[in-house]
Parts: C-alpha cells; sequence; structure tokens
C-alpha cells in the first residue's frame, strides 16, 4: 500500500470513530452479534458482510480485493456514515476477515477485533447442512479458531462464546461494549425464544438469516444430535475438543 494511502488513513482514524471488525468461523453466530452490537445507539453497524480484504481467488466467496483507493475509500463511507448518526465507534462483519486480519492492520492500524466461537459439533452440524463435507466442516472449524486462539492472546482482540450469548446475554454485551470503550444500553438486549421459530428453507440462505435475527435469541445448542451421527459427533470431539476448551479459557481471562 503506498506511503501515502496510510498516512491519510492513520490521520482519518487517529481522529473519528473507532473501528471493529466481528470475525470467527462461519455459523458461529456472528450475525447475531452484530445485529445486537449496532442496536447500540453510539454504534455503527455495517449492513451485511463487506468482505472488503478478501483477495481475488480465496476460497472465502465474494468480490475481489479492492484496489488500495477502492479499500480507502470504503472506509471513508463507513466513518462518515458513523459521523451522520454521531456514533463512537463502528463494526463491520465478515467471518472471512478472521484470515486476513494482519491486511486489516495494515490499513486500518487503530483496528481492533471482536471473535466469537461456537462448540464444534453444533457448528460441523451446521456447515453441512449448508452443503459442506463432513471432513470439510472440520477442516473449516480447526482452522478459523486455530487463528482466532491465536489472536485471543493479543490486547487489541476479545472473544467470546456464542453459548454466553445466550447464557447471560446482558452480561457478554457489557463485556463488549466495553471493550469498545462504551456502556451497556437497553437497546442492545434480545428476548431468549422459547420455542423454535418458523424458519424459511436453508435454501433461502439470506431470507432464512434475516428472519432468525427478526425473531430473537434462540438456543439451538445441542441441535447436532437431529443432523449428524454419534459417530460422527464423536469424531469431532476428539479432534476439536481441546481447541474448543482452549478457547474457552481465554473467554474467561
Amino acid at each position: 500500500m503506498p506511503s501515502a494511502i496510510r498516512y491519510l488513513l492513520r490521520q482519518l482514524f487517529s481522529r473519528q470513530s473507532r473501528p471493529f471488525f466481528i470475525v470467527g468461523c462461519g455459523h458461529s453466530g456472528t450475525s447475531l452479534l452484530l445485529e445486537q452490537l449496532s442496536r447500540h445507539p453510539k454504534i455503527f453497524g455495517v449492513p451485511g458482510e463487506s468482505k472488503l480484504f478478501v483477495p481475488r481467488g480465496s476460497r472465502t466467496p465474494g468480490n475481489p480485493l479492492k484496489s488500495a483507493w477502492g479499500v480507502f475509500r470504503t472506509l471513508i463511507k463507513w466513518e462518515m456514515k458513523a459521523s451522520r448518526i454521531e456514533a463512537s465507534a463502528w463494526v463491520e462483519k465478515t467471518p472471512g476477515h478472521l484470515r486476513y486480519h494482519r491486511r486489516i492492520k495494515r490499513f486500518v492500524p487503530r483496528a481492533r477485533f471482536i471473535g466469537i466461537f461456537r462448540e464444534p459439533r453444533d457448528v460441523v452440524a451446521s456447515l453441512m447442512g449448508r452443503g459442506q463435507s463432513f471432513e470439510g466442516a472440520i477442516e473449516r472449524w480447526q482452522r478459523d479458531n486455530a487463528l482466532l486462539l491465536e489472536m485471543a492472546a493479543r490486547r487489541d482482540c476479545i472473544i467470546v462464546s456464542f453459548e454466553s450469548l445466550l447464557e447471560d446475554n446482558e452480561r457478554t454485551l457489557r463485556k463488549l461494549v466495553e471493550f469498545m470503550g462504551l456502556e451497556m444500553d437497553p437497546s442492545m438486549k434480545m428476548d431468549l425464544l422459547k420455542s423454535k421459530p418458523s424458519l424459511p428453507d436453508r435454501k433461502s440462505h439470506a431470507d432464512r438469516r434475516r428472519a432468525q435475527l427478526t425473531a430473537g435469541l434462540y438456543d439451538s445448542r445441542g441441535e447436532w444430535e437431529q443432523r449428524i451421527s454419534s459417530e460422527q459427533a464423536q469424531v469431532v470431539e476428539s479432534l476439536l475438543g481441546g481447541m474448543y476448551s482452549g478457547l474457552q479459557e481465554h473467554e474467561n481471562i
């Protein structure tokens, strides 16, 4: 990236709202987390997934990485939208940005990261429901969460679990907004549903995701029991259980 553009970015983000990126393995609760943080009156949530830093030809679907100037213009646009609503921070969610956190820091030196992880059996089952193979789902959870575990030791990153959002939503959100330099706002909380909401077919992923967020918090833990066999569950637990425990330890630090 040209030094002139890097200088302009540093000047821009040294004075304006604080930038945050939500990252994690797909199907781990990143959309839910963005929805709740975006409800805070001092946080501007970038809609959807920008995939701004995902390069051309990567395994993460989306637009090719833009030129340095194209990235710069997008970042300015987010800053302007945050400024328009007098937000103190903006937050963007692209799970795959987990793999490009170093590139993000080159463009946005003040960037901070919010990572989310989820019980591996539930994630593997959910990924398989979207057409991924059993082996591919395991590999994806392992690769992405190994990166998240590495990032968790840094001061510019905080991690939480999907399970924590369900078990103690307010306490978990309070922990996150304090990391963002803000105070908890009542508008962020979502009701925990007592029964599973009616959702569109899995083939319409975008419509299904929107319906999930509109409905509220639903405790989907343990649904893997209806989606994968007990033998598959044992394989997942033996391969990924140790890393999951390590992530939980970092969450509690």
